[in-house]
């Protein structure tokens, strides 16, 4: 594929993964490691802390918090990991 389309490929693949997995499973990861240097745990599970999170924060405070910035490191991140991929195999077929 020629380079730019591999960039748009991996700028989009960083951006679905930091909008749909990283980042709400980050802001969990987060609130379930401060519970737990709590005196006093609320947290009876992942299903239990998420449905705390929700109800306490909403969907959007809760689980997408720092969405921005996720979106921009994983956007790059994946840029640069697709095209490199892509790069790389094109010059293996050429020698």
């Amino acid at each position: 594929a020629p380079t730019h389309v591999a960039m748009i490929a991996g700028m989009t693949a960083g951006i679905v993964e930091a909008a749909t997995c990283m980042t709400p499973m980050h802001c969990i990861q987060i609130k379930i490691q401060q519970d737990s240097l709590s005196d006093r745990q609320r947290f009876r599970g992942i299903r239990h802390a998420i449905t705390c999170i929700v109800a306490e924060d909403g969907i959007k405070q809760g689980l997408y918090a720092g969405l921005g910035p996720t979106v921009l490191k994983q956007a790059v991140n994946s840029c640069i990991r697709f095209t490199s991929m892509n790069e790389l195999t094109k010059w293996r077929h050429q020698s």
